[in-house]
């Protein structure tokens, strides 16, 4: 009994810290323009408090790879299984980079023919952390992608419109993709789709860019507009297959005077979504928006990029103690051994 409650202190004293002082992340997004330097990322780090102000920003420039000096990184996504980026490079391929934005060796960059088919954007790891999602823009279509090889694969989600983001809620379940003004459900295979309706959603002018479930009934969508016509973060609950706006999150279920809203991530403490909003030039922000409020609190403001599709990746101190309760459980379970 005293053991349990050791292990319980331990295990209660590291949550703590790091929900409240520890929970450092690490937005890592697509600089998406080409101005002043393209097929770059871009990175903060976050202090994880609840105030959470920025720490830093700076860029990774994608290396060891030669696309159109012209074109911009469009997606990205963390693998936590590998501990590396996953990015898109020039719109048209993608390739496997460290934390640092050097090229994993282990494979050339994918690059997928024909090019005006395969406009890649966005970027997600799917439920189980097996593969990738990928919206293909020009082909109007999310594909699969070996997270190892990045070939493209099977299953294929045919949209029918241009796809901006996708997004897997549960291993095993539904596809989500977006585009510009619907939402559609997949099935895991393929093999059938079923479009999403949004109740009591009516903005004056709908462009969505990002979509990102925290659990399986319950979605947010990000309106690629400004605040008077309906732009902002929109929280939906979902039952089959109507969405309806949950009121109960800000006024009429968004993040009011929100405008130009772009990327989606959430924090590692499952607190808070980061949010990007894209000004078409040195004016982009990244926010985060409290999931029990609706609160906004700016992290970086008018930076010279052009912020997009975000991911997350934890920083290693986040988990320090509750790696210390882990081996505290190790060293009772040997010690109960020897004494058996």
């Amino acid at each position: 009994m005293r053991s349990i409650r050791l292990v319980l202190a331990v295990f209660g004293l590291a949550a703590g810290f790091v929900s409240d002082s520890f929970a450092v992340d690490v937005i890592v997004g697509a600089d998406i323009t080409t101005s002043p330097s393209a097929n770059r990322l871009f990175k903060v780090t976050t202090d994880g408090t609840s105030a959470g102000t920025s720490v830093n920003l700076n860029f990774i420039t994608l290396a060891g790879s030669a696309p159109n000096p012209s074109s911009a990184a469009q997606g990205v996504t963390w693998d936590a299984a590998n501990s590396r980026i996953i990015a898109t490079v020039g719109s048209t391929q993608i390739a496997k980079f460290d934390i640092t934005g050097t090229q994993d060796g282990s494979v050339v960059t994918q690059t997928f023919n024909p090019v005006n088919s395969t406009t890649f954007r966005n970027l997600r790891m799917n439920a189980a952390g097996t593969n990738v999602l990928s919206t293909q823009i020009a082909s109007q279509r999310i594909v699969t992608v070996n997270p190892t090889t990045l070939a493209t694969g099977s299953p294929t989600y045919a949209s029918g419109a241009t796809t901006t983001s996708v997004f897997q809620p549960t291993a095993g379940g539904f596809v989500y993709g977006l585009t510009q003004t619907v939402v559609t459900r997949f099935n895991e295979d393929g093999t059938g789709s079923a479009g999403i309706t949004l109740s009591g959603f009516s903005p004056a002018t709908t462009s969505f860019r990002d979509i990102y479930f925290t659990d399986s009934n319950t979605f947010y969508l990000t309106n690629f507009t400004s605040a008077a016509n309906g732009g902002g973060v929109w929280k939906f609950t979902l039952s089959g297959t109507t969405a309806t706006v949950d009121t109960t999150w800000g006024t009429s279920g968004r993040t009011n005077g929100f405008s130009n809203s772009y990327g989606l991530a959430r924090s590692t403490d499952g607190q808070f979504l980061y949010v990007t909003q894209n000004f078409g030039g040195p004016t982009s922000n990244i926010s985060k928006v409290s999931l029990a409020t609706g609160i906004v609190t700016a992290l970086s403001t008018g930076q010279l990029a052009t912020f997009g599709y975000i991911t997350v990746v934890p920083e290693p101190s986040t988990y320090a103690l509750a790696g210390l309760a882990t081996g505290v459980l190790g060293v009772i379970g040997r010690r109960r051994r020897k004494v058996s």
